[in-house]
């Protein structure tokens, strides 16, 4: 009877460290995907940000969400959202023309603030 308890208390033991281990390498692989997830996400933002801070430079500060479409090769919903938003956070106007084409339009002082401003940050 003794024998049959130590080897129940065996497998158990077994399980609990096989259990442990593959948890603690699911956590650690989890960890490193969302790591890679983060810089991944992080590298996509800079990389908007720099080509539309192109655009507007070569454009007057005006950027067309086809130009960074086609500027970035990221989906036009990728660049819409960082499109709507950055206007927003700078004070700018998404205006239509009278063909129906959105631009986006960025104002002159708080453009040049904001973008010195990341510059700084990225150094």
């Amino acid at each position: 009877m003794e024998s049959h308890k130590d080897a129940i208390l065996i497998t158990l033991y077994i399980g609990a460290i096989v259990g442990f281990l593959l948890a603690s390498f699911m956590y650690g692989w989890g960890i490193d995907k969302f790591i890679a997830f983060r810089k991944e996400k992080k590298d996509r933002y800079i990389t908007l940000l720099r080509k539309t801070q192109k655009l507007i430079k070569e454009n007057g500060n005006i950027v067309t969400l086809p130009d960074l479409v086609f500027e970035t090769e990221f989906t036009p919903t990728e660049c819409k959202i960082f499109l709507d938003k950055f206007v927003i956070e700078l004070g700018g106007d998404i205006q239509l023309t009278d063909s129906g084409k959105l631009y986006y339009q960025f104002p002159t002082a708080k453009l040049i603030a904001a973008m010195d401003k990341m510059e700084q940050k990225e150094q």
